[in-house]
């Protein structure tokens, strides 16, 4: 025994010196026209245990290897050009350091190009000895002559404790691979790099690559009953063709008192990394959950972003939460973790807001709870009431009610108007020449006569019924201030007028709602027939410097914008979404709105093709409740600057410096987060500061 371990000593001094005894191997030794692969990789992460097994192993390249239980392991290549080739695969050797001679007859490997067997050498300079059951040596063939064509290799283990590791094929006679743990797999596995930033930086451009100054740990902030949102992005760089799999694995997270959160509590979402392209219709932002098992594929010089979410219960307690994002190469097994840190304010917001419409032009009276819930939670509180659609009424030819208007399918938004202190408009949509004609009947009922719009027979039957629209809401406890007659869509013509003037000759208090950026001179024109204002929001600073907007103000009404678009999938989320409820609280309007919330071509949500499943969240509408949140948050702090306190002043100038530095700068995606920050620290000094 001492004879061997004084042999050995010698050898590992010999190697070190003549340079041969390497921890690490770079693929790049193997030289041109070389291929390499993972034994694990030939059949895959998922294999069937009944035949394969695929294990971790400290001592092999990449830190696992393939027990292939008496199967045989196949590997097809093509050479890159015509020549004399070599192949080495690491394997398993025998116990006790002795080094079995996998050339004799009793080979324990045996390795065949196509139909005929190859004789191996084992290359003894190449033993990794650990001790007893945990070596490895390289096996070398004899010369092959190969074309470039693809060559079928298969390797057989005929010993119940084999593994197989690497395999290599190359046209260089002098190649000798290193000794030790070779590399992980640099070749297969690549070199993940990852980083932390804004979830609104645009995940798709060509050249997304990590940031000089990217961030090392995943910061989140958030007020209690709000959001805390972040992105982690993940790059993959490799010198193969070769996608690889990971599997990314949340950690809980460790907070004040010895609190702990669980991992479910972070919501990560990847992004989809085809098909958006700024400006383009074709875009897609849904933000689908990652799966249960947390993988997911990088295919080389590609990155991927993750939306990294956390829901904050208001009764939560404040503090730093801290944790761990785990991301595994499903190739070489290597772990690399990315430090979380969650701060959740003393400052809390208000589940709605009852001063502020926020509309999203949804009606969906049918839709599952689910989806009604999920417009709650992101601070919707305005809805449609379609008039054709959502009513079941029938005219008879002269404009008279056959029977009584059917109310029934109006439960769910009377339920959630009720506990949510909203507003409804009641859509007519009378410029669609289908619906301002067949008034006389609603859809499902029999084919009867059409009522040309504004003859007797047709104000007759819209004039009923509105009235009993306008009772019934009101009777269900929605307050008259609240709901709209949303008669026009975008339109503010004569036939506008006409329909204005028979509102008002039925009730002057009814309130009409109108949704067109026009001049000066038709707004004059038809101010005495619109109670709320709500043009464009890309309109609002041209309208506050033409005085627009200032004679909006002069009449006393309220004022809310919205924002349409066939193409807001490719806008930034950020710009188009966060920043729209900073400027409304800039020019201190009453709605904030966008167009709308689901559709085929536009839509902030998106939602599965299955009966009651949860809807599908985007970055555009977690964008929008952001702002929401944020909007919640000025609030707050105009709140501080009247309410006499010693740091009034200092939140004064925090305010204005915010609300300027953010609207000013709407493309830098980076500023509301930053100023939600400074927002929140203030509010919880404040807050400190009071008496107990």
């Amino acid at each position: 025994m001492l004879y061997r371990i004084g042999l050995l000593f010698a050898l590992i001094t010999w190697l070190s010196q003549a340079g041969m005894l390497s921890r690490s191997y770079a693929d790049d030794a193997i030289g041109a026209g070389a291929l390499a692969v993972e034994a694990e990789a030939l059949v895959g992460l998922h294999a069937d245990a009944n035949k394969w097994r695929v294990t971790s192993y400290e001592h092999a390249s990449g830190q696992a290897s393939l027990y292939p239980q008496g199967q045989p392991i196949i590997w097809n290549v093509m050479p890159e050009q015509a020549g004399t080739y070599y192949f080495w695969v690491r394997v398993r050797s025998g116990w006790n350091g002795d080094h079995h001679m996998h050339e004799q007859d009793n080979a324990r490997y045996t390795v065949a190009l196509g139909s005929r067997q190859v004789a191996m050498e084992s290359m003894r300079q190449t033993l990794d000895w650990y001790g007893d059951g945990h070596n490895f040596i390289w096996l070398r063939s004899e010369p092959l002559n190969l074309d470039s064509v693809e060559q079928t290799i298969t390797v057989l283990a005929k010993w119940e404790w084999a593994h197989v590791d690497r395999l290599v094929l190359t046209g260089d006679g002098s190649y000798s691979p290193g000794l030790g743990n070779v590399s992980a797999n640099e070749l297969l596995a690549g070199r993940l790099q990852w980083w932390t930033g804004s979830p609104y930086v645009h995940p798709l451009p060509p050249n997304l690559v990590k940031p000089e100054d990217a961030g090392t740990t995943l910061s989140l902030v958030g007020p209690r009953g709000g959001t805390a949102c972040g992105a982690l992005f993940t790059r993959l760089e490799s010198d193969s063709s070769t996608t690889v799999p990971f599997r990314l694995a949340v950690r809980s997270l460790k907070g004040p008192g010895g609190q702990t959160l669980p991992a479910s509590v972070l919501k990560i979402s990847s992004v989809a990394t085809t098909g958006m392209l700024v400006g383009s219709s074709l875009a897609t932002d849904a933000l689908p959950e990652i799966n249960a098992m947390g993988a997911f594929e990088l295919a080389p010089s590609t990155t991927r972003m993750f939306w990294v979410m956390v829901q904050l219960a208001d009764d939560m307690m404040p503090g730093e939460y801290v944790g761990t994002i785990e991301i595994e190469n499903q190739i070489s097994l290597k772990i690399q973790a990315v430090r979380v840190r969650l701060l959740v304010s003393q400052t809390a917001i208000q589940p709605q807001m009852d001063d502020l419409a926020v509309f999203s032009w949804w009606g969906y009276h049918s839709a599952p709870d689910s989806w009604w819930d999920d417009q709650i939670a992101h601070g919707i509180n305005s809805f449609l009431l379609n008039v054709h659609h959502d009513l079941r009424y029938q005219f008879n030819e002269q404009g008279q009610l056959e029977e009584p208007i059917d109310f029934s399918n109006l439960e769910k938004l009377v339920d959630t108007l009720q506990k949510n202190k909203g507003w409804v408009l009641v859509n007519w949509y009378l410029h669609d020449a289908t619906r301002a004609t067949l008034i006389c009947q609603s859809p499902g009922s029999e084919p009867g006569a059409a009522l040309p719009m504004l003859s007797e027979p047709w104000k007759k039957a819209f004039a009923t019924i509105l009235e009993q629209t306008q009772a019934y809401l009101e009777s269900q406890g929605i307050p008259r201030d609240r709901i709209l007659h949303y008669t026009f869509d975008e339109y503010l013509g004569d036939r506008f007028v006409a329909v204005g003037k028979l509102i008002r000759s039925l009730d002057p208090t009814y309130r009409i709602f109108s949704d067109l950026s026009a001049d000066l001179k038709t707004y004059k024109s038809v101010a005495p027939y619109v109670d709320v204002w709500c043009p464009f929001f890309d309109d609002l600073e041209t309208m506050d410097a033409d005085g627009r907007l200032a004679f909006m103000r002069s009449t006393g009404k309220p004022i809310w914008f919205y924002d349409p678009g066939y193409t807001q999938r490719g806008a930034s989320p950020y710009t188009k979404f966060r920043v729209k409820f900073w400027r409304a609280w800039r020019y201190k309007l009453d709605g904030c709105t966008y167009w709308k919330h689901q559709g085929d071509r536009v839509g902030t949500a998106y939602y599965p093709m299955v009966e009651g499943d949860p809807p599908v969240t985007s970055r555009r509408y977690e964008a929008w409740f952001s702002g929401w949140q944020d909007y919640q948050l000025l609030e707050q702090m105009a709140d501080v600057c009247r309410g006499g306190s010693a740091m009034a002043e200092e939140a004064y100038a925090l305010l204005n410096e915010a609300v300027e530095q953010v609207c000013d700068h709407p493309t830098d995606v980076t500023l509301a987060d930053h100023y939600r920050r400074k927002m929140l620290a203030l509010l919880d000094d404040v807050a400190a500061a009071q008496p107990k």
